[in-house]
């Protein structure tokens, strides 16, 4: 479980670097926007459908990417040691259906 928790941790930085644009090698930036789509959109998107309620394929996009942008104005606010990145984000992205 700590080998997990450590890996979330891992993407987690890897992701906040991304969207504070701080990433020095072009190979952590396009590993960074692989991850943030591959684990982060997708678990998102399930986030909204099942815990939101909210179906439509627009909306939820809308919703989506409305919270990916506030995440990247907003990263300077988020503290690791207060809530893991995915709880940060679905927070914005319940703030944004809302």
């Amino acid at each position: 479980m700590s080998q997990i928790k450590d890996s979330f941790k891992e993407i987690d930085q890897k992701i906040v670097a991304f969207l504070s644009l701080k990433a020095q090698a072009d190979h952590d930036m396009r590993e960074a926007i692989i991850v943030l789509h591959r684990d982060y959109w997708s678990f998102l998107d399930f986030y909204i459908e099942t815990s939101l309620h909210i179906c439509a394929d627009v909306l939820r996009e809308r919703i989506l990417t409305t919270t990916i942008e506030r995440a990247t104005k907003q990263i300077a606010r988020f503290d690791p040691n207060r809530a893991g990145l995915r709880t940060w984000m679905c927070g914005i992205a319940k703030n944004v259906s809302r």
